[in-house]
């Protein structure tokens, strides 16, 4: 079966939980150009960029056209020494050397041969399976903050935020660590594992899907994300939750 079977397939089983927009994506089929029609139309100029690695994320969106201010998040060293180059060649983009999560603190990250599959969570079997090329290779003690603790210095008055959130399972632990300034984010995208999870104890996509809706959050589109090389099989999707506007 193709990918793109696999996808439809895996749309129209998630279409069967309850509680969820999906929106056809056939006027407009680029994810980019949809997100940023999404950040225009809610007049976001503050992006949170958690996990942002070397920074993909805040260099694809501003050769997208966004102008707006970016707020890096990155704890590990060697990627973070990229990333701080990336933002400084970019105007009111900063970055940060630590990690968000629940509470303020310090906590060990298994770092990975890849970077961008480090976590605080340990890799699961079904992981290390889609993609054997993915080792642990050792464990960092990172400074972590919370979302509330750093919001006050990077929110201005009038600020209309957006949330992305990249922390392979860990996603749960920030928007907890977010819970006091969630009523004023806009949208938050998060990378959630479809059905199985990839990282001990991580919140798969439709346990999310209903606490987001509890916090005020509703699912508005997925892009395809991590998909298992050896049978095509979509494991991870980037969903991205607007918030209900009263």
């Amino acid at each position: 079966m193709t990918p793109s079977r696999i996808y439809r397939g895996v749309l129209k089983r998630l279409a069967g939980l309850g509680g969820m927009t999906l929106v056809n994506t056939a006027d407009n089929p680029d994810p980019l150009a949809r997100k940023c029609r999404i950040w225009n139309e809610r007049g976001i100029n503050l992006m949170f960029d958690v996990g942002a690695n070397i920074g993909q994320f805040g260099w694809t969106i501003r050769h997208a056209g966004y102008s707006g201010r970016i707020v890096s998040f990155e704890p590990l060293p060697g990627p973070f020494v990229h990333l701080q180059r990336n933002a400084r060649e970019s105007k009111d983009w900063e970055a940060h050397n630590i990690a968000l999560g629940a509470v303020p603190g310090r906590a060990v990250l298994h770092e990975t041969s890849n970077s961008e599959s480090s976590s605080f969570l340990p890799l699961l079997d079904r992981h290390l399976q889609a993609e054997p090329s993915v080792t642990p290779v050792g464990d960092v003690e990172v400074a972590v903050e919370t979302l509330a603790t750093v919001w006050d210095r990077r929110w201005k008055p009038g600020d209309r935020a957006f949330l992305k959130v990249d922390a392979q399972g860990f996603e749960n632990q920030i928007l907890e660590g977010a819970a006091p300034v969630l009523d004023r984010i806009q949208g938050i995208q998060l990378e959630l594992s479809l059905f199985e999870p990839l990282y001990e104890g991580e919140i798969v996509f439709g346990p999310m899907v209903q606490r987001m809706r509890e916090r005020g959050f509703v699912l508005h589109f997925l892009e395809s994300g991590f998909t298992d090389r050896s049978t095509g099989e979509l494991l991870q999707v980037d969903a991205l939750f607007l918030r209900v506007k009263s």
